[in-house]
């Protein structure tokens, strides 16, 4: 016989669900949603006599989903004499089996699907002990009491004998069925039986000794002797069990029975110690080393300080910006480095500005993305004399402010010392680092390594004053995916007293036809004329920029090594008023033949400096001069390669006693150009200039005094009656008279000067080596 009852787990994937057993009528057919009874023609219908569907769709996967039959007990048709049909006499037979049989199944429901509530009405789960005992689950999960097996045996028996006794009736219907008078009576006793068996049952089911009402959070519980049951709270039975158990100690099961774990250290957690063991408090003890100390998990967890603890969320989402900006700035107040956990969205922070300040520091996982729109700064560095920083993030500014910065040094309000900024990428930028302007307020002691900007919208580092100690390493701006050309300089740092850059790359004009723009500088590096600056390049490069490439002004101490500017469509390396300068192993690549390149840009230019010296400079394809040396003194070069430039070294303007010694010249238009009004301009050992070469020479009367140029010069001479004396820097180098017509060759080092005391006609050439 199919059961009455039918339980399925939804799939969620289906709204229709099976009814296995026969009804009167569909109303008798009732659904509950784990527990919860639905409505017939509102919460669900039949699709077909066989199948149910519910209304409001598919119900979430693991929803129970319950079919009922419920036959009413009150009689569903009415026998009178000569008004008896097949379908009347069907139903008059069929109730009250269906009621007994209902009450069999709602029987065998509780003992074997074990499902009860004190009505018997609606769902729940019951657990059966050993000796009897049962608790039960309702459908909302809340444990009332249950009666004992033997009760609910009774109800079963008492549901059976309905059962019984509704076949007995269907069974004497069947005889009588000849007489409709005898059929009707017979059907109406069997319902009379049935309900009658049914009350008995509801009975027994009352007869359970349970309590009218239980108090609230309680549980029942059998005296020790089974005589009576009383309600318990958890806390009354926990003493039962364990009567010496104090606050904070915790009840487990060891090998044999209940047991006590007192209450241990505060901050120290429980942990299992494996199947065979009982369980234990611990505290933190470090792995490694020697005499580690116990210490609270709090504590330890402590030395750690997370943004998520604060109530940051990373989703990317800027309606969340209040709150990360809120819980970083708390994060910070703790005074320990705050721990930015990695989210593929990142963070965003919106138009908050954070002030990172003395002992702060921010440190992100993986180059978190943080993301901002402020019109300030996402980050204001405020800090003095104790360490503070930001590393390890992205920071993207798209949508920032026109005068935006991502990470800002807070100068108009102080001086700002000992901050470290490393392993940053920045995006979309109007500016990455920067200051803010003050006429006396200034950075020291601030590091900055291992940065990358890209997608630039404006000049990516401005630092206006500082006061030494200022390193920016492994620091790249990069133009190259920027969607029009860039118009604005790259970096510029100013009024500095100690400034290193070390491998420092400024690259790319972004998108579109190139053409120079001097105001597109790629790396702007400017001292003062009163404070004494010192400078320190190291490995820097300027490549394919739509400026001149990088230009050094007003350093009193400078010292480059390996800096490199390629295919700038302007001026390559600029040194202008520039003292007590070295610059090593440098390249000055120009850009003849690139689109956009600028007539006459120089390769190096030594501008209005003194005390320069340079070594094993290449300098090659610039429109302008390789080398140019332009009202400036004692510059001493030497190792020089220059070539394919329109000028291979220039001397120009009030230039003086500068020294260009040894390397070599090719392919340039014009090898050297001396024009400088300056004395002491030399230019000697240049393969592919010297030797220059005969040339003649324009005499004057005796005694007549030659100079040479800023080479060395062999003088060739003779005179048509004799020479008398000739003599060098005031000394007589003529051992004796030469007579008329004897050739005398002399020579000169660049700049030297001679005296030829003669009659007659004096005839000289000279060779410029």
């Amino acid at each position: 016989m199919v059961s009455t009852i039918t339980r399925s787990t939804a799939s969620g994937s289906t709204a229709d669900f099976p009814v296995a057993f026969p009804y009167l009528d569909r109303s008798h057919v009732q659904v509950r949603l784990n527990g919860v009874l639905k409505t017939y023609l509102v919460d669900y219908s039949f699709t077909t006599n066989s199948v149910i569907h519910l209304t409001a769709g598919n119900p979430a996967a693991g929803t129970i989903v319950e079919r009922k039959r419920v036959t009413p007990t009150d009689p569903l048709t009415d026998f009178s004499p000569g008004n008896l049909d097949a379908g009347d006499l069907n139903v008059g037979i069929l109730q009250p089996l269906y009621v007994a049989q209902e009450g069999n199944d709602n029987a065998a429901d509780i003992l074997l699907r074990a499902w009860f509530t004190a009505s018997f009405g609606n769902g729940g789960t019951i657990t059966v002990g050993p000796d009897g005992t049962i608790l039960i689950w309702d459908a909302s999960g809340n444990v009332v009491p249950g009666p004992s097996a033997s009760d609910i045996q009774d109800y079963s028996d008492a549901a059976a004998a309905a059962r019984d006794a509704a076949m007995a009736a269907q069974a004497a219907a069947a005889t009588s069925a000849g007489s409709s008078a005898a059929a009707a009576t017979a059907a109406s006793n069997a319902a009379s039986d049935a309900n009658s068996a049914k009350l008995a049952a509801q009975a027994a089911a009352a007869s359970v000794e349970l309590p009218a009402v239980l108090t609230a959070n309680t549980l029942l519980v059998t005296n020790p002797g089974g005589t009576s049951r009383e309600d318990k709270t958890f806390a009354q039975v926990m003493d039962v069990l364990s009567p010496a158990a104090a606050r904070g100690d915790i009840l487990f099961r060891n090998a044999t029975t209940m047991a006590r774990l007192s209450a241990a250290t505060a901050g120290f957690l429980l942990m299992t110690n494996g199947a065979g063991a009982d369980p234990s408090w611990q505290g933190f003890v470090q792995p490694v080393g020697s005499s580690p100390v116990a210490r609270a998990w709090q504590s330890k967890a402590a030395d750690f300080v997370s943004v998520l603890d604060f109530g940051a969320i990373g989703d990317g989402d800027i309606a969340n910006a209040a709150a990360n900006a809120t819980a970083l700035t708390n994060a910070l107040a703790t005074g320990k480095r705050v721990r930015v956990p990695y989210t593929a969205a990142g963070y965003h922070f919106g138009t908050n500005q954070i002030a990172v300040g003395a002992g702060q520091v921010v440190e992100g996982e993986n180059q978190v993305l943080l993301k901002s729109t402020a019109n300030t700064s996402a980050f204001r560095m405020t800090g003095t004399n104790a360490y503070s920083g930001v590393h390890n993030v992205s920071i993207d500014m798209t949508g920032s402010g026109a005068a935006s910065t991502a990470i800002r040094f807070g100068t108009s309000s102080g001086s700002i010392n000992r901050v470290r900024l490393g392993k940053l990428r920045f995006t979309n930028c109007v500016e990455a680092i920067g200051d803010e302007a003050s006429a006396s307020n200034v950075i020291s002691d601030v590091l900055v390594a291992d940065c990358l900007c890209q997608s630039t919208r404006g000049r990516q580092v401005y630092n206006r004053r500082s006061a030494g100690f200022v390193v920016f390493r492994d620091f790249i701006i990069d133009h190259t995916q920027n969607g029009s050309l860039v118009s604005f300089e790259s970096a510029r740092f100013e009024d500095f007293a100690g400034l290193e850059l070390s491998r420092f790359d400024a690259l790319g004009y972004g998108a579109g036809t190139p053409a120079y723009n001097a105001a597109a500088i790629a790396i702007v590096l400017a001292g003062n004329a009163v404070t004494a600056a010192a400078l320190w390049l190291d490995r820097v490069f300027a490549d394919t920029v739509i400026g001149d490439g990088i230009l050094v002004q007003k350093v009193q101490y400078f010292f480059g090594h390996c800096i490199k500017s390629s295919l700038s469509r302007g001026h390559a390396l600029t040194l202008n008023q520039v003292t007590n300068a070295t610059l090593t192993n440098s390249i000055a690549n120009g850009s003849t033949g690139q689109t956009g390149a600028a007539a006459g840009a120089g390769g190096l230019r030594v501008l209005n400096s003194s005390d320069v010296a340079v070594s094993n400079l290449l300098a090659v394809n610039n429109t302008g001069v390789g080398l140019d040396i332009n009202a400036s003194t004692r510059t001493t070069v030497a190792g020089l390669v220059s070539k394919a430039n329109s000028f291979g070294l220039a001397i120009q303007g009030t230039a003086a006693s500068n020294v260009v010694s040894g390397g070599v010249m090719s392919g340039n238009g014009t090898a050297v150009s001396n024009a400088a009004t300056g004395a002491g301009n030399v230019v000697k050992d240049i393969a592919g200039y010297n030797p220059v070469g005969a040339a003649a020479v324009t005499t004057a009367a005796s005694p007549w005094t030659y100079t040479a140029g800023s080479s060395p010069e062999t003088l060739y001479l003779s005179a048509s009656t004799g020479v008398s004396a000739v003599t060098q820097g005031g000394v007589s180098v003529l051992p004796a008279a030469l007579a008329a017509n004897v050739p005398l060759g002399a020579q000169l080092g660049p700049n030297e000067a001679i005296v030829i005391t003669y009659t007659g006609t004096l005839t000289a050439k000279k060779m410029v080596h």
